[in-house]
């Protein structure tokens, strides 16, 4: 009873403040785990998806802050020495609004697909139409 509308595809970016110490323009394995993360959790508590794949190449960085969202971790990274990997959107749109710059993690992450959802009860629905419309008119833009 449900339908999905497929939205855009993304990857993942990650953000340090500019100018910082430890990092210019370019992020290798080893540079990239000797650096202090931030980490963002939308759901639940536990490994991430970046700890996942570094731990099935026996490998392990060193998160030092959790957030709950990674919007939040932008003002963080931008005032401090700390790394995020984020979104690749979201990074690029606060790159461009806070002093921070985005690199290329070193290792390789799965993109994701953001979709829209809606139950069969509002399929027909005017109004739904319209929003689910608008949205997708939206994320094609951006």
């Amino acid at each position: 009873g449900l339908y999905q509308q497929k939205l855009f595809v993304d990857d993942f970016l990650s953000i340090v403040r500019a100018n910082h110490p430890l990092v210019q323009n370019k992020l290798n394995m080893k540079k990239y785990l000797e650096l202090s993360h931030a980490l963002a959790f939308t759901q639940g508590k536990g490994p991430g998806l970046v700890d996942k794949i570094l731990a099935k190449q026996g490998l392990k960085r060193k998160v030092v802050l959790q957030s709950h969202h990674f919007l939040t971790l932008s003002y963080i990274v931008s005032s401090s020495d700390l790394i995020a990997t984020i979104p690749s959107r979201a990074a690029r749109f606060l790159a461009s609004s806070q002093d921070i710059i985005c690199l290329k993690p070193p290792i390789k992450i799965p993109s994701f697909t953001i979709s829209q959802f809606w139950h069969e009860s509002s399929h027909n629905d005017q109004a739904n139409q319209w929003l689910r419309n608008s949205v997708y008119q939206l994320c094609s833009r951006i």
